[in-house]
């Protein structure tokens, strides 16, 4: 992890090699073996997930890099990578109607509808303000509960993630937040 960071980071590849030989990270060309495996391992798990049943989305990114040369001169100078980066990521489908999700025909009918949309249609309801209230320090609970350092290691943490995750609101329950108070 340590030789990964580093080279991710921008670490020379002299650098790399003083570390690896001082044993405190594996060596540049073993990180490069590494992310291959990594990509490899990452396509091949979108590949499965698009083959499967299950709902996806897709996320398409530009990516613009500027190499900058050292030493510029006319026949060597800076470049721009120009790279299109596609994220795959499974959909949780608890509580949607995947054929409904799945129908291109109704999604089809609601094509270019946004144009007449106004403000009443976004505006947030009276119960979405009532879920949203409910919902955020239950949001917060878990980010403290999850990803404070050394909260892996408190005793009865397990018993606190089941509590929250007991405790947040699902649309159209009564307020199930109070107890959030007593975490």
């Amino acid at each position: 992890m340590m030789g990964l960071f580093l080279k991710i980071n921008g670490t020379s590849s002299h650098v790399m090699a003083v570390l690896s030989n001082a044993s405190i990270c594996i060596s540049s060309r073993t990180v490069e073996r590494l992310k291959k495996c990594i990509s490899d391992d990452a396509i091949d798990y979108a590949v499965k997930l698009v083959a499967s049943r299950h709902l996806f989305t897709m996320i398409f990114d530009n990516i613009n890099i500027y190499l900058r040369k050292f030493q510029q001169r006319v026949t060597n100078q800076n470049l721009m990578i120009h790279a299109t980066n596609c994220a795959v990521i499974a959909i949780d489908e608890d509580g949607i109607d995947i054929t409904k999700a799945e129908n291109l025909g109704i999604k089809l009918k609601l094509h270019g509808k946004r144009v007449n949309a106004t403000y009443r249609d976004i505006c947030p309801t009276a119960t979405d303000d009532e879920h949203i209230n409910q919902a955020f320090p239950v949001l917060i609970t878990e980010i403290i509960a999850q990803y404070t350092p050394g909260s892996n290691e408190w005793p009865e943490r397990g018993e606190m993630l089941s509590e929250i995750h007991k405790n947040m609101p699902v649309e159209g329950s009564e307020d199930r937040c109070s107890a959030i108070g007593s975490l």
